[in-house]
């Protein structure tokens, strides 16, 4: 399989090729989903899967129509034509950025980011897999999913130009950058630290794995770094369960979770629908948690809006998306997957229906040591390793772990994992 896929550079799966189509801030409007929905019937067979990068990937495309695809989503700006551009554009924020109290709405940043990645000389020689967080400092948290780069807003003396911590892979460092300035100050930095890569493709945990993070910082402050971390930022990315009041209006936005993480076109047609006549500006965020966002809703409307999308299969109620099941495409759609995920996932579901989810509760089934659908530690990991039958039963633990967790037969996990939960 390719490092990473993208519409460009295609992935063989088990069921067909797969195209990882980027959205540079999870940012979609409905004339968006429509193409979306469109393209993965056409190409597809009609499913499509939310990322942990707030993304889409379409499966079960044939090779011989990835050209028909490019060019269907280039008239629809929904890609770009130069592919080390579109390799690049993982860039992440809050789906709450401007909707709630903040000190940076990130919204803005995320078009000039994208922007200067196109014109960055170095394009070549990143990594597919480098990612960009901006957290502006809302309740969500976003600085805490997995990043090359995050920076964090906080407030300074000059509101109109605040200010940024830098993370890198989760690091808090000593490097603040103002906002003004940290579109181009990255673009610096990348260029800067492709040359300490060489000859690998630029990630900085490889990096930090090489020369070591005081090193890296050493490098980018330009002189000698005194410390070589002030300690560990990141914290637990916070997702919206339900909805939650937008500042300054009687609005509202609505979560939207599906069972699996795993969209088919006439849900993505429905929500379309949805956004089109009930959100004021037809908006629709993807989210890092593998939801869908509804934004500037009325109050008067949420009940109409949670019955039409519990009549498209979505999880509405804050105590059903409390329950979070992450699962990557499993045995049914990758060689290297062993258990059906999907199907797991849903069977989970429904034998746990019946218990209360007053706080949010992750269970990740991962079908290789991989993580796909998560690559940081979760409450409750299922993981089936490569070289294994059997799949194991962790607490507190990242598909990459060392330990041997408890090993347990398919038809045991429900059972097991009630007695934990």
């Amino acid at each position: 399989m390719v490092e990473c896929p993208g519409i460009h550079t295609l992935a063989e799966m088990k069921d067909g090729f797969l195209a990882r189509i980027r959205v540079p801030g999870g940012q979609l409007n409905t004339e968006n989903l429509r193409h979306i929905a469109h393209v993965t019937k056409k190409y597809g067979n009609g499913i499509i899967d939310l990322t942990n990068r707030a993304n889409f990937q379409i499966r079960h495309l044939k090779k011989q129509d990835q050209q028909n695809l490019i060019s269907e989503l280039l008239t629809y700006d929904l890609i770009t034509k130069d592919p080390e551009h579109d390799r690049l554009r993982n860039i992440v924020i809050d789906p709450l950025s401007g909707l709630v109290n903040e000190v940076v709405d990130c919204r803005s940043l995320v078009g000039q980011l994208d922007q200067s990645l196109s014109l960055l000389p170095c394009k070549t020689q990143i990594s597919p897999k480098f990612s960009i967080v901006l957290d502006g400092g809302g309740p969500s948290q976003i600085s805490g999913i997995g990043h090359d780069l995050a920076f964090v807003a906080k407030k300074g003396s000059n509101p109109a130009d605040p200010l940024f911590e830098l993370l890198i892979t989760g690091h808090k460092t000593l490097i603040t950058v103002r906002a003004s300035e940290l579109v181009d100050t990255t673009m610096s930095w990348m260029n800067s630290l492709v040359d300490l890569s060489k000859p690998n493709a630029l990630r900085m945990k490889n990096l930090i794995k090489s020369l070591g993070l005081k090193t890296i910082l050493t490098h980018l402050m330009e002189t000698e770094a005194n410390r070589e971390i002030e300690g560990s930022l990141r914290k637990n990315v916070v997702p919206l369960s339900g909805f939650c009041r937008q500042k300054d209006t009687e609005q509202v936005a609505i979560n939207l979770t599906s069972p699996t993480g795993r969209l088919f076109d006439f849900k993505i047609l429905g929500l379309a629908e949805l956004a089109e006549h009930y959100s004021e500006n037809d908006e629709i965020r993807l989210t890092s948690w593998q939801s869908v966002i509804l934004p500037n809703i009325s109050q008067d409307h949420i009940c109409d809006v949670w019955e039409k999308s519990e009549a498209l299969g979505f999880l509405t109620q804050e105590v059903e998306q409390n329950l979070q099941i992450l699962s990557c495409a499993g045995s049914e759609g990758c060689i290297k997957g062993g258990f059906e995920t999907k199907i797991k996932a849903l069977e989970i579901r429904e034998a746990l229906a019946d218990m209360a989810f007053p706080n949010l509760t992750t269970i990740h089934l991962s079908a290789c040591e991989k993580g796909c659908a998560r690559r940081a530690k979760s409450p409750y990991l299922v993981l089936q390793r490569e070289q294994e039958q059997s799949m194991r039963l962790y607490v507190n633990a990242a598909p990459d772990t060392t330990e041997r967790g408890k090993e347990i037969e398919q038809n045991r996990l429900i059972s097991e994992l009630k007695k934990l939960i």
